[in-house]
């Protein structure tokens, strides 16, 4: 199985080299026992159309693939952990980069504390709910997110609500 993915991920690799460079690719298996896992700040570098999104530890980066990409682009800046399959990327001077094929991952910190992450539900009293859990103090800009993958930071209230301090919008609907 490892050695298919692998070859799936060389082919794709190969495949980038005779069409524009992508930061995503098609297919990526399902969890694995033999995935790898790391840690590290989310750094967005080279212009657009197709920036490079790099996860930054100890002064080295590892290329993110796969199309949780524009999710994790989103998170400039937070520290987060990832886990996937090993690869390797192409780098626009020649050669290749470590990379990791990422299929699941967890905001450590962004924005100074620990997120909540989860679906923007507005009800028809217009309280707005992350996750099931009632937002205080919440901008009036959020209303106009419903469905939205959204990262909220605040502390807890005495009711459970919790008290938005920073908000980001990681996937719409």
């Amino acid at each position: 199985m490892r050695r298919a993915a692998l070859m799936v991920l060389a082919a794709a690799a190969v495949g980038a080299c005779a069409r524009p460079r992508t930061s995503a690719i098609a297919y990526v298996p399902p969890l694995d026992a033999r995935d790898t896992t790391a840690e590290g700040v989310v750094a967005v570098v080279g212009v657009d159309p197709v920036p490079t999104v790099l996860l930054q530890a100890g002064g080295s980066g590892l290329t993110l693939l796969g199309p949780l990409v524009p999710e994790l682009a989103r998170l400039a800046g937070a520290r987060v952990s990832v886990r996937g399959a090993s690869a390797t990327a192409p780098v626009p001077s020649g050669g290749s980069r470590a990379a990791i094929a990422v299929r699941t991952y967890t905001i450590r910190e962004i924005a100074g504390g620990v997120p909540m992450v989860g679906l923007l539900t507005v009800d028809s009293a217009r309280t707005i709910r992350v996750g099931g859990v009632r937002l205080a103090n919440a901008p009036p800009a959020l209303n106009e997110l419903a469905g939205a993958k959204v990262w909220v930071v605040g502390p807890r209230q005495e009711d459970g609500a919790l008290a938005v301090t920073a908000y980001g919008v990681i996937a719409m609907p």
